[in-house]
């Protein structure tokens, strides 16, 4: 973990996931997840989690659920 992950200034990788006006994405130094829904990037909060899942696994559990 690098100094800057230390004082809370994560590097997000260059990969970004979106969903309703929240970016999701994790740190290239010390890998946490991070939120982002203004200019600043921040770890997920206690008692969230980031589920990570391509848009074709969402489109396949939408499709099962309305069979």
């Amino acid at each position: 973990m690098s100094l800057h992950c230390l004082v809370g200034h994560h590097k997000p990788q260059p990969s970004v996931a979106s969903n309703q006006g929240f970016h999701f994405s994790n740190c290239r130094c010390c890998g946490r997840n991070l939120v982002r829904s203004g200019k600043k990037w921040r770890r997920v909060p206690k008692g969230f989690r980031v589920v990570w899942r391509s848009p074709a696994e969402i489109a396949e559990r939408r499709g099962s659920r309305s069979a």
